[in-house]
């Protein structure tokens, strides 16, 4: 994923790479991440404008992906460990695109906590 061409959002400057099966999309997912971390700040009342996020690639795939935190199929993760975020365009049963990247966010900014169960 961290090969992939990053493009920084207008509104946040967040750093997003997206793979070439939904480069046809990339504007939409440019816009929806600014408007989802917009959303994101209002809801949770962040005030740093995104500067902890901005330390995150933000990569969007097409399609659930192996998850080594709940080994089986996720729809989004973040790594804090690489500073990076993983979320699908589209997930099942859900609205609209990107639709866990505010939970992804949730744990960055320490909102929800990651439990491993052993």
């Amino acid at each position: 994923m961290k090969n992939l061409p990053e493009v920084i959002t207008p509104g946040y400057d967040l750093r997003v790479s997206i793979i070439p099966s939904l480069s046809d999309k990339k504007a939409e997912i440019v816009k929806g991440v600014d408007n989802k971390f917009s959303e994101f700040s209002r809801c949770m009342d962040i005030t740093d404008n995104g500067e902890l996020a901005r330390l995150y690639l933000i990569s969007v795939v097409d399609g659930t992906f192996r998850c080594k935190y709940h080994w089986g199929r996720c729809n989004g993760e973040s790594d804090h460990d690489n500073h990076s975020i993983i979320v699908t365009y589209k997930a099942f049963n859900r609205e609209r695109i990107l639709p866990l990247l505010k939970h992804e966010w949730a744990h960055l900014y320490g909102f929800l906590k990651l439990v491993i169960l052993i």
